[in-house]
């Protein structure tokens, strides 16, 4: 009799056959399949059956202060959105600290061949502008300033919905300090007056 094979991800991680698993992304592929496990609703249990995610990461924001960043499949970035407020909370509890699920994009480079076309939405810009959008994901970006210095240096400013400020407040550090990691711009959040 062949002995069971381990649930080394609990079946939420999917980094393919020759992926390591950190420590991190066995806590938190573990903290979702106990979601999963527990919840109550059958409804929240069939949308948490279905996730993955590719992996996880914390980030510093300050010398005190983290972030654990989740990076999931963007097919499955809407079923992701619906439960996402219970799922950060959930998570934020567990870990301790700050959670933000980001999706993963493909940026595609410039086809070698002329008959050859990307998409649009796997152009470095385009993945860079929807990071803006998807890293403060419960408030809406409703303006976007980008101003250039006399020394070329370019600062971007992004603002959010103003009706989101009690929930995102505390958070904006937090999104400039991921999106800085992802794409390597600067990048400062905070709310239209």
């Amino acid at each position: 009799m062949a002995a069971a094979a381990p649930l080394k991800g609990y079946g939420k991680i999917s980094k393919g056959e020759n992926g390591t698993l950190t420590s991190l992304e066995s806590n938190v592929a573990k903290a979702l399949f106990d979601l999963e496990v527990n919840a109550a609703e059958a409804e929240l249990r069939a949308d948490l059956h279905e996730l993955t995610f590719v992996t996880a990461r914390k980030i510093p924001v300050s010398s005190s202060k983290t972030v654990l960043v989740v990076m999931v499949p963007f097919r499955q970035l809407k079923t992701y959105r619906k439960v996402h407020a219970r799922l950060v909370r959930e998570l934020e509890k567990k870990f301790s600290t700050q959670v933000l699920v980001v999706p993963q994009r493909k940026i595609q480079g410039v086809p070698s061949s002329i008959t050859t076309r990307r998409p649009r939405h796997r152009t470095l810009t385009a993945v860079h502008e929807n990071w803006l959008e998807d890293v403060c994901f419960p408030a809406e970006v409703v303006g976007k300033r980008t101003r250039v210095s006399v020394n070329g240096g370019k600062s971007i400013k992004v603002f959010l919905d103003s009706r989101e400020k009690l929930n995102v407040e505390n958070r904006l550090d937090a999104f400039s300090s991921v999106y800085r990691h992802l794409t390597g711009r600067n990048v400062e959040y905070t709310f239209q007056s």
